[in-house]
């Protein structure tokens, strides 16, 4: 049967998927989606919305959540901004002039029809009247309920910190996860006990603080527990107890089901069920088909047992309450404990009572070793350390900035804390790590601990321009993962043995470390130095890691101060070491730098792409590593933007969707990818959409970094060059003539960001016809970018070509045929992209 012969209307795919079909037409349908592929496409694409993003509440779509500008009033509640949405509203925070206080404002849709106005309203205020009941630190607080006109809101406690679906998905090991799930349940409990059934419990539907508390929110399907409610598909599905797949009586039984398979699905990073229709995914679960954990789970068996018995179809065979579903997860109900305890029984009446005391104080010494010292990490952020550094950036920077910065370091030694306990434990306690991998993950914490203390030891003493860079260079540190990496930990190679060979490692190892943080912190010609230093002496060491870590150090500091040449150099050498010394997370570093200094630096388009592919096959073959392919696809991204390629935004909109997940929206390093995005949008004519990406950017960075800080004056001279190419030149001058001269203070003339402000200066001033100042600001670019990069390097197409615009303007036409010439001799050695040679063109074709 030919494809067109049979084919699915949208609303054939959606009763399908939504299990609203009798037997023989779903057979029909299954034997069709088998020869036709584009159904089976829409099918595949509506499944993975109806299973990964919707929430059904029985009732049409909405268009469209309000749009209300900062600054609206709602009731006596001032909006500040949208920070999310739902099925039902939208989420604004808010601020409470009277009780000088941030709150979180949720708001009904307006848009609504007016059949379903009622329906809604109702919903929402049985979601304020319950939440409102409930007074417990595990559920969001309800402040206040009101009506605006139309509008009805709910004003709650505003949470600062995230959801615990982006806590799961940064793969915290598993007792984080256990712990961070009970604290939720907790809450979900404390809301059966005032009578309440949730419904529609799932990760984004919990928020995790940054003062660590754990919160349930979104009552707006909650029910009376003793309702016995039954009705239209109401939840979502992924998390749907059979009985609320068919619209059938819930209780607080259908919650503990949603709490499990959310729980399984933070275990073992998939959900328990698999499905491509509500039908299918009912049937998994009434044959109590679970998807299989993972090969490197290792999530105890007796956790899987209780989690697996609260999924059961059978509401009777689950836990009764999510009481005592708590009660099961506690780990001091472990049957492996239980199991040593009855054992010690029995061979005390066997007489060896001592063998049961000595396990018994084995693991009471296990867990007593792994307390985590007070004070630690040692050396980087004790008390004094934490006390002198606020200080200092206060001191420097103000006390929003100081806030800013402890509470990053805080969050980074509560992480290194656990990570450091969870290690120990595993090998003290549970007993399912080797002593020798115990040595390698602490050996690996003690690392990073030094690193850590070499940046507070800056930041204990910082300077303006320290103190500015200190949020980024705390987020710019290594990050904590490598060391729960079993294999990868393993293949590296170990460090000299012997003592005085190990004292001269260490004592490199904190040259580097220090470099590292003169790097973060701005100062990278110092940090040059130094790391130059040890890249000399680490050779005597035959320690490969070392020297890979040095090597890739120098040249990611080349390549900032502009020597793209020995940048290469170096970080080639730093691949080779970092293959001898068995450091594949160095390799994919050192790699993916590569793409960006041969590959775009230096316009060697296919090396780059060889760089490109040699670092996906080492993060292929580790399992993936978003980060490390983060940074991959961000270099990539440039270089085929060089090349003209059009999978560049394609590419770039990947990296942006990614940071946002690792990082969050309003991130610095979220920013750094939205300006990459909008420059390739700039550079492809469409400076409408890239106007916005941009000006978002500059909002990130000058909220978290300030206005003078340099990713900030970055973002301000690709926003002035898109309001340039807009037409707006008059409006772009005086913010670039201040951006150039904030740049070169911080920068110095010897960096290309500094020519690069002056480039867009000069272009703001040839359009508003000053043409000597644009010629004069356009040689400045010239002269130094040839200095940083080379007498023949792409960088000096454009400025080449705007001081020719220029001397055209004051009759010199003369020097503007030479200058023209130049810059095209130069695009066209280096085969650059035409587009990059387009203005250049049309000015030699003005001079005809």
């Amino acid at each position: 049967m030919p494809p067109t012969a049979f084919c699915l209307s949208d609303a054939e795919v959606a009763a399908y998927i939504e299990g609203r079909v009798d037997a023989g037409r779903r057979e029909a349908v299954r034997g069709h989606l088998d020869r036709c592929d584009d159904c089976r496409a829409r099918v595949h694409r509506r499944a993975v919305s109806f299973f990964q993003e919707s929430t059904l509440a029985g009732v049409e779509e909405s268009p469209g959540a309000p749009s209300l500008e900062r600054g609206s009033s709602l009731g006596r509640y001032v909006l500040l901004s949208a920070v999310g949405s739902g099925g039902m509203g939208v989420v604004y925070a808010a601020y409470d002039p009277e009780l000088d206080r941030k709150l979180a404002i949720k708001l009904l849709r307006p848009d609504l029809t007016a059949g379903s106005v009622g329906r809604r309203r109702e919903q929402l205020l049985t979601e304020a009247q319950a939440m409102a009941r409930l007074n417990h630190p595990g559920v969001v607080a309800v402040h206040d309920v009101g009506t605006v006109g139309d509008q009805i809101f709910v004003a709650m406690e505003f949470v600062d910190g995230g959801t615990l679906r982006q806590f799961i998905d940064t793969n915290p090991p598993w007792p984080a996860v256990l712990a961070t799930f009970i604290e939720a349940g907790r809450g979900l409990a404390a809301a059966h006990a005032a009578g309440i059934v949730h419904r529609d419990f799932k990760p984004e539907n919990v928020l995790v603080g940054a003062d660590g508390r754990v919160r349930v929110t979104d009552f707006g399907l909650a029910l009376p527990s003793g309702s016995g409610a039954t009705g239209k598909l109401a939840g979502t599905p992924a998390y749907m107890a059979p009985e609320q797949m068919v619209g059938g009586a819930t209780d607080v039984r259908t919650d503990v089901f949603s709490f499990c398979a959310a729980l399984y699905e933070g275990l073992y990073a998939v959900r328990p069920f698999a499905g491509t229709t509500l039908t299918d995914l009912r049937e998994a679960v009434e044959r109590g088909d679970f998807a299989t954990p993972p090969p490197k789970a290792k999530v105890p068996a007796w956790i899987r047992r209780v989690v697996l018995r609260g999924l059961a179809a059978d509401r009777a065979a689950r836990w009764q309450t999510m009481s005592e579903l708590l009660e099961a997860l506690d780990v001091r109900h472990d049957p492996r404990r239980r199991a040593r305890r009855v054992g010690a029984i029995a061979i005390a009446v066997l007489c060896v009572a001592l063998a049961a005391l000595s396990t018994a104080r084995v693991v009471s010494r296990g867990r007593t070793l792994c307390r985590v010292p007070d004070g630690e990490p040692a050396g980087a952020w004790d008390p004094a350390r934490r006390q002198q550094t606020s200080a200092s950036i206060a001191r420097a920077a103000g006390d929003v900035m100081a806030q800013r910065v402890t509470r990053a370091v805080d969050d980074r030694v509560t992480a290194w804390r656990a990570m450091w306990t969870e290690a120990c434990e595993a090998t003290r306690v549970r007993g399912n790590q080797s002593s020798e991998l115990l040595d390698l993950r602490m050996a690996c914490l003690d690392e990073r601990r030094r690193e850590l203390g070499a940046l507070t030891n800056l930041l204990a003493t910082a300077d303006v321009d320290t103190a500015e860079r200190a949020l980024s260079a705390v987020a710019g540190l290594s990050s904590l993962d490598g060391c729960a990496d079993a294999d990868a930990l393993r293949q590296l190679q170990k460090p000299p043995r012997d003592p005085k060979q190990r004292q001269q490692n260490d004592a490199l190892v904190a040259e580097v470390q220090k470099a590292f943080a003169l790097h973060l912190t701005g100062h990278w010609r110092e940090a040059l130095d130094i790391a130059r230093a040890v890249d000399r002496d680490a050779a005597a060491t035959g320690y490969a890691p070392l020297q890979a870590q040095a090597a890739h150090l120098v040249g990611v500091l080349e390549a900032e101060g502009g020597d793209y040449a020995g940048a290469a150099a170096a970080l080639q050498r730093g691949a080779v070491f970092a293959i001898a010394g068995g450091d594949d997370g160095m390799l994919v570093y050192c790699w993916t730098d590569l793409i960006f200094v041969v590959g775009h630096q230096q316009r060697r388009i296919p090396e780059g792409k060889l760089w490109a592919d040699y670092a996906r096959s080492v993060i292929e073959r580790h399992g993936g590593n978003e980060s490390m392919e983060l940074g991959r696809l961000s270099q990539l991204g440039l270089v085929l933007s060089d090349d003209g390629d059009p999978q560049a935004i394609s590419i770039l909109e990947r990296v942006v969707a990614l940071t946002e997940k690792i990082d969050g929206p309003d991130a610095n390093d979220t920013a750094i990818a939205i300006v990459s995005l909008a420059n390739e949008l700039a550079l492809r004519k469409e400076v409408s959409r890239a106007e916005p990406l941009h000006a978002r950017a500059e909002r990130i960075f000058e909220r978290n970094l300030g206005r003078g800080h340099i990713d900030t004056l970055r973002a301000i001279s690709n926003h002035g060059f898109d309001l340039i190419q807009l037409g707006r030149a008059a409006e772009a001058e005086p913010i670039l003539a201040k951006n150039t001269a904030d740049t070169e203070a911080i920068l110095g003339r010897d960096n290309p960001s500094t020519a690069t402000a002056r480039i867009n200066w000069g272009e703001a001033l040839e359009l508003l016809g000053r043409h000597v100042e644009a010629r004069k600001a356009e040689q400045d670019a010239v002269t130094d970018l040839a200095r940083i990069a080379g007498a023949d390097h792409p960088v000096l197409i454009e400025p080449l070509t705007w001081e020719a615009i220029a001397a055209q303007a004051l009759g010199d036409g003369k020097d503007a045929r030479v200058l023209l010439a130049r810059a095209l001799a130069i695009g066209e050695a280096a085969k650059v992209p035409e587009r990059d040679l387009e203005k250049t063109r049309e000015a030699i074709a003005k001079l005809r």
